[in-house]
C-alpha cells in the first residue's frame, strides 16, 4: 500500500479547534484539500479516545489518531500497513504505550499527601465540574474523564512546588507536562515519541520510503511532536501565554491562532509542496 509523500500531524485544542469554542470551522478548507491530495492527518491530542470517537465524525477524519499526549495510539484499518501490534478494538488497533492510569491516579494522589501540593485531577471531580473548567458539555465532559493513561489536573501552588511535584513524579517513573488548560501526569511517554513511532509505520508503508512530515501545535505539550517533524508550525497560543519556544530550522509561524492559522500553516505547506519546494 502507498501513501503521499507528505503526512500532517496536528493538535486539537487551540489548533484545529478554538481554543475557547472548541469550532473547528475556520480550518475546514485545509482539511479539504489535505482529503482531496490524499494527505494524512494524524490528530494528536491530550483528549480521550473516548472523546475522539465522537470528535472524529464531526470533522470527517479516518487516519490514525494519537491520544492522552502520546499514551496510546488509534490506528483504523486499512489506514497503514497491517500489523498484529496492540489490542484488536472497533475497526482497528488500539496500542497502549503509556501508563496505565490507576497507576498515575494512585502516584499522583499519594504525592499530593506527602509534598502537601494543591492540585484537583480529573478524576478527583464529577461529570459536572469537569464540564464548567472546560466548557463542555455534561456528555462530553464525561468522556474527557475516561482515562486510560493519564490524569489533567489544576495546580494552584507556586513554581517551587511545581517542580517538588515535577521530581515527585519523576521518581515514581511519570512525567508532568503542561498544555493550554491543565497540567498533566503520564508514564515516560510523549506526543513526539509517538509521532515518531507513527512515521516509520507510513516511511514503511510508502513506496520510496520517504516521507516529509509536517506538525502544528501551540502548547509546551506540543514541542516533542514539532521537534520530531521536518517542518514544524508554531500557532499563536490563546491570550495570556508565551509563544513556543520553538528553535527549527524549518519553523513555520503562523500569524493567526487557532483553526485560521492551522488553515494558514496547511495551505504555506501544500504551495510549497505542489511546487516541488519540499524536496
Amino acid at each position: 500500500m502507498t501513501h503521499p509523500r507528505l503526512v500532517v500531524f496536528s493538535d486539537l485544542d487551540g489548533t484545529l479547534l478554538d481554543h475557547h469554542s472548541y469550532d473547528h470551522a475556520p480550518a475546514q478548507p485545509a482539511l479539504d484539500a489535505l482529503r482531496a491530495r490524499r494527505i494524512p492527518l494524524v490528530l494528536v491530542t491530550s483528549k480521550t479516545r473516548a472523546e475522539l470517537l465522537v470528535l472524529r465524525e464531526r470533522l470527517g477524519h479516518r487516519g490514525p489518531f494519537i491520544v492522552e499526549n502520546g499514551g496510546a495510539i488509534v490506528i483504523p484499518e486499512g489506514a497503514l500497513d497491517d500489523r498484529d501490534e496492540g489490542e484488536p478494538v472497533d475497526g482497528g488497533r488500539f496500542l497502549v504505550r503509556g501508563t496505565p492510569y490507576r497507576r498515575v491516579r494512585e502516584v499522583l494522589e499519594r504525592l499530593r499527601a506527602q509534598l502537601a501540593v494543591d492540585l484537583e485531577g480529573f478524576g478527583d471531580v464529577s461529570d459536572a465540574e469537569v464540564a464548567a473548567w472546560t466548557g463542555l458539555p455534561l456528555e462530553d465532559a464525561a468522556r474527557a474523564r475516561a482515562r486510560e493513561t493519564s490524569e489533567p489536573f489544576r495546580f494552584h501552588g507556586d513554581d517551587a512546588a511545581l517542580a517538588r511535584l515535577r521530581e515527585g513524579l519523576a521518581a515514581e517513573g511519570l512525567t508532568l507536562t503542561r498544555g493550554g488548560r491543565f497540567h498533566s501526569a503520564q508514564g515516560e511517554v510523549d506526543k513526539g515519541a509517538a509521532v515518531r513511532y507513527l512515521l516509520q509505520r507510513y516511511r514503511h508503508a510508502h513506496a520510496s520510503g520517504t516521507v516529509t512530515s509536517v506538525a502544528l501545535g501551540d502548547s509546551d505539550n506540543d514541542l516533542p511532536m514539532l521537534r520530531a517533524v521536518d517542518i514544524p508550525i508554531a500557532i499563536p497560543p490563546a491570550s495570556g501565554r508565551a509563544p513556543l519556544a520553538l528553535d527549527h530550522p524549518r519553523r513555520v509561524v503562523a500569524a493567526q491562532a487557532g483553526p485560521a492559522g492551522f488553515r494558514e500553516g496547511i495551505e504555506a505547506v501544500l504551495a510549497q509542496w505542489e511546487a516541488g519546494a519540499l524536496d
